[in-house]
């Protein structure tokens, strides 16, 4: 059984890229290009595919792979390195501070207006309530802020 030609595949995926524009095959001609120690060409479309996508899974696998490649020793293109190197923003990031935000602005709505609970939470003084609640507020709002602002 003969082995696969990373070459002559990776460009059947760069030239169907280049017809339809799906990612995911600019992805798999750099990946096989990758695997034909065609480190060159797989670098550039590493590049090309870093300002065309948002998908967190395609980019979570090529910072894993250039990763493994500087631990190696191998030299990579700078922006790639820079790539490697920054934090990603993902999708459990977001939602953790979006819960968080969510969460603490519901409980110092309850805290706040002291009535809704019929005096009956824990024994809690009214004013005492109304501290807690309003530092569950600004806990909220200062998440709300990153959330924002990450979101970007």
């Amino acid at each position: 059984m003969a082995g696969i030609n990373y070459e002559k595949t990776a460009e059947r995926y760069e030239i169907k890229y280049r017809k339809k524009g799906d990612v995911k095959d600019l992805k798999k001609a750099a990946d096989f290009y990758f695997g034909g120690k065609n480190l060159i060409r797989a670098y550039t479309l590493y590049e090309e595919l870093l300002s065309k996508t948002e998908n967190n899974m395609i980019l979570g696998n090529i910072r894993k792979r250039l990763k493994a490649q500087m631990l190696k020793g191998q030299p990579i293109p700078l922006n790639l390195r820079n790539f490697v190197k920054t934090k990603g923003k993902g999708l459990e990031r977001k939602f953790g501070l979006a819960m968080i935000s969510m969460a603490s602005l519901l409980s110092a709505l309850f805290f706040v207006s002291f009535s809704l609970t019929g005096y009956a939470v824990l024994g809690i003084a009214e004013n005492n309530s109304r501290w807690i609640g309003l530092c569950l507020f600004a806990c909220g709002l200062i998440s709300a802020f990153f959330y924002f602002k990450n979101k970007k």
